[in-house]
């Protein structure tokens, strides 16, 4: 597996004020907490952005360098990330210290696998249900993602968390009852009559035959 380096620099101040010095110079304030150790760092947002991209996601393992400090190897996680809501850009950044060697409890998205026979024989409509795992396991084993086969589901038929298999040495949290993936009927609507606009003429079959009685007349 490829290293993934986070670099930071440390940064002296907490609360509102000095956060936003940082990010006016276009740096992301960052707290890196457990292990019994608490950092405050500044980040850089495009190189931080990049690692959260690859396919490991929000659970990417990453190393954390920070300048000046080269005695101590640090591997951590993005637990949380603030973000402003109109024009998407990150405002803080929390990072979890992590030992390899004890187990964690991540969140890991769902990839529902395959067209079920309700959709291609029966033109049903697979709806995903649930999109995310709760599971406890070593930093290693945390998987990309978990495959959800879809594919024998008739209409009516429910994927359930327990129908689900995981990766060896992964625990799932998330309780086995949990519906993950359904297919159903698409309900089809019925067109509403057209409705007669105010003043408009509507025929009656008696108002047709009185007139058809009247050009029958006028031809004679």
């Amino acid at each position: 597996m490829e290293e993934l380096v986070l670099n930071a620099q440390p940064r002296e101040g907490r609360g509102k004020g000095p956060a936003r010095r940082v990010r006016q110079k276009g740096g992301i304030p960052a707290v890196m907490y457990g292990e019994g150790e608490n950092l405050s760092l500044l980040l850089d947002p495009r190189e931080l952005q990049t690692l959260l991209n690859t396919e490991a996601g929000a659970n990417a393992l990453m190393t954390l360098k920070v300048e000046g400090d080269t005695d101590v190897s640090r591997v951590v996680m993005v637990r949380d990330l603030q973000s402003d809501p109109v024009r998407g850009e990150v405002l803080h950044a929390d990072l979890l210290r992590i030992s390899m060697d004890r187990e964690i409890e991540v969140e890991v998205r769902i990839n529902l696998e395959g067209i079920p026979l309700g959709v291609s024989q029966d033109d049903g409509y697979l709806g995903q249900l649930l999109s995310t795992l709760t599971l406890r396991c070593l930093p290693m084993a945390i998987p990309d993602g978990i495959h959800a086969d879809v594919s024998d589901l008739m209409i009516g038929q429910v994927l359930h968390v327990g129908d689900l298999e995981l990766p060896e040495g992964v625990t799932v949290l998330t309780e086995s009852e949990e519906a993950v993936a359904s297919v159903t009927i698409v309900a089809v609507e019925e067109e509403a009559p057209a409705e007669v606009e105010e003043g408009e003429e509507v025929k009656t079959e008696e108002g047709e035959d009185k007139a058809k009685e009247e050009d029958s007349q006028s031809a004679e």
